[in-house]
Order: structure tokens, then C-alpha cells, then sequence
């Protein structure tokens, strides 16, 4: 909790306040640092590297390893799912299969021409799916979700990136290493994975601040160029904490947003949630679990997603 207080100090210092920063304003940002604030920032991402390499000897020897607190999270395995993460490299939006194999690649202004909603009447969250796949019909409200919750599913987040490629950071990737070596060759679709995915970007969200918070990283001669012209359209599709978000605006010629289309992670993901929902529930019918057991293990259950 400490250090998630110095990172949110952190946000507030080069935002202005932790939620909604302040500070970005159209063409830039509306202020300079203050010299005091560098050598904090240098402090903060210090610590949280540190704390981020202990977090993972803890959890190695303590929480998940053989025979420890949480390793009977081992054996809880969702079926294998295709998944989907943006490639930072060419901002192309990839699709991966259960076996690791890639589907399709495109850019993410063709995400709605991809990916459908399909609604069902007891959840409020519509359910994303794969467009056109194997050259199958589309669906129809009357189509039940089950013909589609395996083959035309996916599922975003740390564990479908540590599925797709290599860490972006030296450290992570050598810890990402490490769990192949452990646990085997990817993708993996085990409970525990899932939790060391979360481990391994928090490590790199460190390994990222310790480079972007050096004091020649956040000076420059100028921090705004006021833009002279405005567009009336905007898209951007971007990874995060929990997965790939996509964005569409149009405006007026007075910059108000007139339309909006937004494919975020809660609908992404509801699929999966669902099944693993309900395959906990059927683990504990099967130990004849309490109501209250159930709960407490679905709650770690669905944590990593």
C-alpha cells in the first residue's frame, strides 16, 4: 500500500492530481516541473523498482511456488481461449488462437469490422466475439452464447500479452523466463500464470518509470505546441492495465464529441468471466463447498481478469 501511494505521488506531481491529471492540455502539457519534484520522482521510482524485485521472491517462495499458500491455484485451468493484444511495434492489433497461433492481423481502426457484441438477456455487459471466423454465419440475437463462448471468443490483459510476446523490460523478461522454465512453453491458461502475468507488469511498470523518470527524460526547451488547426475525426487503440482498449470520436467544428464507439475491457472480457464463473461454481458443488468458500475462491479466481 506504501508504494502504491508514492506512485500515485508520482501521477500527482507530473499530472497535477492522480485521477484525471490536469496537466495535459492540447499540444503538450501546461507546466514545468519544479526542481524539487526530480529528485522525489528519482526517490519514487527507486523504491518501486526495489519493492517490485522483493515482491518477486515473495511470491517465488511464500504464495505460489510447490506446495505453498496458493499453489492449488496451479490445477485451476480455464479451456484455452484465443486472445488479443496490440503490437506496440506497428500498432497493429493481433489475434491469437488457443494453440498460440496467429488468426488475423490488423490495424485498430478495423476493430468494429472484426469484432461483434452479442447481447444476452441476463447480463448487462454485451459479449464481444470474433467476426466471420472460419466463414461461419454471423450471429443472431436468437443464437444461444454457447455457440460461440469457445470458438469465437477472446479474452485481453496481462495474461493474453505474456501469451503474445516478450516483456518489454530487461528484468521482466528475464522473470517471464524464468515461469516458461517452471511452468512450461506458452500459452498458458492456468490460474497461476495469470497472477505471475500480473507480477511481471508490475515489475515492468517499474523497470519503465526508472527510465522515464530521469531528469533529461522530463526536460526539454519547450512543453506545448499550441496546434492551429483542428481535426473533426479521432481513433487510438491502447494496452491498458487491463488490456486493449479502442476509442472512436467524432466531433463539430466546435470540438464537442458528436459520436462515440468504445470497445473496452469489461466487455472484452465478460466471456471469460462468465465461464470462469461458472466453473467455479462447479468445483464447488463438486467439494461441497460453502456459499461463503465459493465466494472467497471467486474472488481470487477472477482477480488477474
Amino acid at each position: 500500500m506504501s508504494h502504491i501511494s508514492i506512485a500515485r505521488e508520482a501521477v500527482t506531481l507530473l499530472g497535477g492530481r492522480s485521477d484525471h491529471p490536469l496537466s495535459a492540455v492540447a499540444g503538450g502539457v501546461s507546466r514545468y516541473l519544479k526542481e524539487e519534484n526530480y529528485e522525489r520522482l528519482s526517490h519514487i521510482y527507486e523504491s518501486c523498482l526495489g519493492f517490485s524485485l522483493r515482491l518477486g521472491e515473495f511470491l517465488r517462495q511464500e504464495i505460489l511456488g510447490k506446495d505453498q499458500a496458493l499453489s492449488d491455484l496451479g490445477a485451476f485451468s480455464m479451456a484455452p481461449m484465443s486472445f488479443m493484444t496490440l503490437s506496440e511495434a506497428k500498432d497493429t492489433v493481433i489475434l491469437r488462437g488457443g494453440l498460440g497461433q496467429e488468426l488475423d492481423r490488423f490495424t485498430p481502426d478495423r476493430i468494429f469490422q472484426k469484432i461483434g457484441l452479442h447481447r444476452e438477456s441476463w447480463s448487462y455487459e454485451p459479449f464481444a466475439y470474433i467476426q466471420n471466423r472460419s466463414g461461419g454465419p454471423e450471429l443472431k440475437d436468437q443464437v444461444g452464447l454457447q455457440a460461440i463462448f469457445h470458438d469465437r471468443c477472446f479474452f485481453v490483459g496481462p495474461l493474453a500479452r505474456l501469451n503474445q510476446d516478450t516483456a518489454l523490460t530487461p528484468l521482466a523478461e528475464e522473470e517471464r523466463q524464468r515461469l516458461l522454465r517452471d511452468r512450461g512453453p506458452l500459452p498458458r491458461f492456468d490460474l497461476s500464470s495469470a497472477f505471475w502475468s500480473l507480477f511481471l507488469e508490475l515489475l515492468q511498470a517499474a523497470e519503465k518509470m526508472a527510465e522515464l523518470y530521469k531528469k533529461e527524460n522530463l526536460t526539454g526547451p519547450e512543453i506545448r505546441n499550441i496546434p492551429t488547426e483542428m481535426g473533426r475525426e479521432g481513433q487510438a487503440a491502447l494496452e491498458s492495465p487491463k488490456g486493449l482498449i479502442y476509442h472512436h470520436y467524432r466531433v463539430d467544428k466546435k470540438g464537442l464529441v458528436t459520436d462515440i464507439a468504445v470497445l473496452d475491457t469489461v466487455t472484452e472480457n465478460n466471456a471469460l468471466r462468465c465461464l470462469l464463473t461458472q466453473n467455479t461454481a462447479e468445483i464447488a458443488l463438486t467439494k461441497k463447498q460453502t456459499t461463503q468458500e465459493m465466494k472467497n475462491f471467486l474472488e481470487l479466481v477472477l482477480l488477474p481478469f
